[in-house]
């Protein structure tokens, strides 16, 4: 068993090739419209060449062994991180093969990778190990022979669900997983139901057994491997430079001291002001990094060259009463329009509110949307605007009223579709025809799609992990020795279907077909997984892509495709490291953000970092939607905000009858 298949290691090289996936075809009928992705503005390399200014300069060109750059957001840190690269290639102080750059995402890492292509030259830039923590530490344990594999989230919440079942823990799943992840990450667990601590311990042996690593198993793996590393296998990291740093947990920071250990230079970068993942043990690692090399240098970037001057003073605003010393961020765009904070009376009129907005920004829908769109100094495209609220469920709502208006939307974010058991049994289906040897996937596929009996699947997974090259002619021997083999042999019907095309096809059409063959077609859930599908070029990436995808990296098409594009919903978390022209915050209420939850009690001082976030996504206009009891965080706002009420604008016909076109 292997961590990766040949063609997960080509999908995973260099991060960009999980989300530059060709077009998926557009059919002529109006029913294949639904197939094709949304297309997007392309956000990831500016259209003019990057000019440091001075700060920016200093950093790149910097002799220094650390280098810190505390980075606000809009200040060109994806650019100064290519221009480090650059700078040392060109320079001649390294080799492209001695850097490794670190991300948070893939997206940022195919970013990245692109802006160096330009500069670089592709054979050049390919030099250059670039990719997020995960996906590092992958490359790395591959070279070093490890045989487990990374087990996939729908695999370890099949094993989870089956440890909860069998030793009657009253939590769900993710929960489950959660507990596990703090544990290994020694963080404190918090409140749990009882019988917890036994819960996570059967299910790592579980796990283990299985022959599977999750994500933390990845990083502790590597660490200790890191640690053993001594010279030429510490040669990719002689220059090591780290995107996000704020948002590294213990276990990164260690990780990024045993890469930089005897190494020439150590680079970081990020903004403490964007530090938004504490609930995972990010900890303010530019301290830690301050007190483990007093005499690093610090490199302050001070202009914003994104948002306008009215969004950004109301982002610095709220910021400053997290308190630390005056945030020494300037903007460099013109002037926009004012800030505007709408009241709605419920969270319904907010997303009605925001469906009928974007339809007039658009110019579409009707002729009254036609002529105040006419009454704007620009009329936007689909792609232009995002939509950021705090929870998934919030987003939800909003998608609805949305695709009620016809609205194009790309979803962003981790989903729950992946919690569904359906969706979790094909999954396992199409992992277990690339890795034969993956029981758990055979038992989860037998289980969660058709409810096959504990007494049939045990000897199936006997035989199935003893069988070889044999496996599907000795599966159903077995299945004939049983009196309920109907739906097993439905099972082995699809599987001698589907193994000889599953790594060559699109996954969008393999799960249409699949959902239509399993009788699972009017799936919702199916049908959301069918709508991720369509970024990917193949069911390998396609899997890898939902195990490796962080927040910002998954997405799902929703509605239909419009040549302007697709508005893009998002959670505040998944907006990370995004800009749109246009933003909406909606839902900012009461217990809401802050984010108040029985559980554990909200972080006020992060949340209010995920609130500044999600405002310096903005570009030009900034509208912000409450209902309710507002957010705390709204009092803070300067004045010079436009307070408004947010009621969707009625359509009545005009008396006449006929509306004037001028």
């Amino acid at each position: 068993m292997t961590l990766l298949t040949p063609s997960e290691r080509e999908a995973l090289t260099g991060q960009a090739s999980l989300f530059g996936v060709e077009p998926v075809p557009v059919k002529k009928k109006r029913s294949a419209a639904r197939r094709t992705a949304p297309r997007e503005t392309p956000a990831a390399v500016p259209t003019q060449e990057f000019r440091p200014n001075e700060d920016q300069q200093r950093a790149m060109d910097s002799a220094s062994r650390v280098v810190a750059v505390i980075a606000g957001p809009g200040s060109g840190k994806t650019g100064t991180l290519a221009g480090r690269v650059e700078a040392l290639i060109r320079s001649g102080r390294s080799k492209a093969g001695e850097i490794t750059a670190v991300t948070f995402t893939n997206r940022a890492a195919g970013e990245l990778r692109e802006r160096l292509e330009a500069r670089l030259g592709k054979r050049k830039a390919g030099e250059v190990t670039i990719g997020t923590f995960h996906a590092v530490c992958l490359t790395l344990l591959e070279e070093a022979g490890e045989r487990s594999r990374l087990g996939g989230t729908y695999e370890c919440l099949e094993l989870a669900g089956r440890t909860i079942r069998a030793l009657g823990v009253k939590c769900s799943p993710a929960d489950l997983l959660e507990g596990v992840s703090r544990r290994k990450n020694g963080l404190p667990a918090g409140e749990e139901p009882e019988g917890m601590e036994g819960a996570c311990a059967f299910y790592i042996r579980q796990l283990h057994e299985a022959g599977l690593m999750d994500f933390d198993d990845l990083l502790l793996q590597a660490l200790a491997l890191a640690e053993a590393m001594r010279g030429p296998a510490q040669r990719r990291f002689r220059h090591l430079l780290v995107d996000e740093f704020q948002d590294c947990n213990d276990l990164q920071y260690r990780l990024v001291r045993a890469w930089s250990r005897g190494g020439a230079s150590l680079f970081v970068i990020g903004d403490p002001d964007q530090s938004i993942y504490g609930f995972r043990g990010a900890e303010n690692c530019f301290d830690k990094l301050r007190a483990d090399f007093p005499g690093m240098e610090e490199i302050l970037l001070r202009e914003n060259y994104r948002s306008t001057p009215e969004i950004l003073s109301a982002a610095l605003a709220v910021i400053a009463h997290n308190g630390g010393t005056p945030r020494q961020l300037a903007a460099t765009r013109p002037s926009g329009p004012a800030v505007r904070l709408l009241t709605a009376e419920s969270e319904r009129d907010e997303g009605i509110f925001i469906a009928k907005e974007i339809m007039d920004m658009v110019g579409g829908g009707d002729m009254l949307s036609a002529q105040r769109a006419g009454t704007r100094e620009r009329v936007r495209g689909f792609s232009d605007i995002a939509v950021c609220c705090r929870t998934r469920r919030q987003g939800r709502h909003i998608e609805q009223c949305l695709r009620r208006e016809d609205i194009p939307c790309l979803v962003v974010g981790k989903d729950d579709a992946l919690s569904d058991p359906i969706v979790r049994g094909v999954l396992c289906f199409f992992r277990l025809l690339l890795e034969p040897e993956d029981t758990l996937a055979l038992e989860g596929c037998l289980s969660l799609v058709w409810e096959c009996p504990a007494d049939l699947i045990r000897p199936v997974s006997d035989t199935w992990s003893r069988a070889g090259g044999e496996v599907l002619r000795r599966v159903q021997a077995v299945a004939d020795s049983y009196a309920q083999v109907g739906k097993l042999r439905r099972w082995l019907e699809l599987s001698h279907r589907f193994a000889p095309r599953v790594e060559r096809e699109k996954p969008w059409k393999l799960l249409e077909e699949w959902g239509q063959s399993a009788g699972c077609a009017g799936s919702e859930k199916l049908e959301e997984l069918h709508n991720m599908a369509v970024f990917y070029r193949d069911m390998p990436s396609f899997l890898l892509g939902l195990t490796l995808g962080g927040e910002g990296d998954l997405r799902r098409r929703a509605g239909h495709d419009y040549a302007s594009g697709a508005v893009t919903l998002l959670t505040l978390h998944a907006a990370k490291g995004l800009e749109f022209p246009v933003v909406f915050l909606a839902g900012l209420r009461q217990g809401l953000l802050p984010l108040e939850s029985d559980r554990r009690p909200a972080d006020r001082a992060e949340e209010r970092r995920l609130f500044y976030v999600g405002m310096t996504r903005a570009k030009e206009e900034l509208l912000l939607l409450t209902s309710g009891e507002p957010s705390p965080f709204l009092a803070e706002l300067p004045e010079g905000i436009a307070r408004q009420a947010a009621r969707p604008p009625r359509r009545k016909a005009p008396q006449s009858g006929q509306m004037s076109l001028f």
